[in-house]
């Protein structure tokens, strides 16, 4: 398409933790250990992850990206529940589930890089795995 410099990359790309990693009375997200991959300037991506996670009845389970400047439309869904974020920025709008659960939650969305390249780094509270 003439005058279109958008770069659209399509990168087939897994990454499976090695070991749990357990958030105890923790009031705020914080970066997974492994879960993060670098993103290029002015592409866009695909995001999918898996995570499973155990909760306890007061604790719940929290999700939240962290990027390089970007616009990302995201959601969670679970068990036919699905709610969504849509921000522009570097991150930090968090989504996630209170009550006691052991479960497998699809996080899910579509990532536009600025000018800017980064990590992609996936940021949890409570029983990440």
């Amino acid at each position: 398409m003439p005058g279109h410099t958008q770069s659209v990359y399509a990168i087939l790309r897994s990454k499976l933790k090695k070991a749990d990693e357990t958030v105890n009375d923790s009031a705020t997200v914080q970066n997974d250990d492994e879960l993060f991959v670098p993103v290029a300037a002015n592409c866009v991506y695909l995001v999918r992850v898996f995570p499973i996670f155990t909760t306890s009845t007061v604790a719940g389970f929290k999700i939240s990206p962290s990027f390089p400047y970007s616009t990302f439309k995201w959601w969670l869904e679970w068990a036919g529940t699905r709610i969504g974020v849509s921000e522009t920025g570097t991150g930090g709008a968090e989504l996630g589930y209170v009550g006691s659960v052991s479960n497998v939650m699809v996080f899910e969305g579509i990532l536009q890089v600025g000018s800017s390249p980064g990590n992609f780094q996936l940021r949890c509270d409570v029983g990440c795995q």
